[in-house]
């Protein structure tokens, strides 16, 4: 009961850190929603530019993701 009651243990995060990092998941998810869409289309196939344009997306978009979610 004792170590339910302290929990000082644990160091809390203040609201701001808390609100960026929710922030920060929000773009990552939105990243990945992107990604699949891109990949569901190319899958669905495509005429030869509009695969060459999704291809190009998924690549900008797939850098910026681990940019800014994996490599963080």
């Amino acid at each position: 009961v004792q170590t339910m009651l302290s929990s000082s243990n644990t160091p809390r995060k203040s609201r701001s850190t808390r609100q960026s990092e929710d922030k920060h998941e929000k773009a990552c998810d939105s990243y990945r929603n992107k990604l699949d869409r891109i990949q569901s289309r190319l899958r669905a196939g495509y005429k030869n530019d509009r695969g060459n344009s999704l291809r190009e997306k998924r690549r900008r978009l797939s850098k910026a993701y681990s940019r800014e979610c994996i490599l963080r």
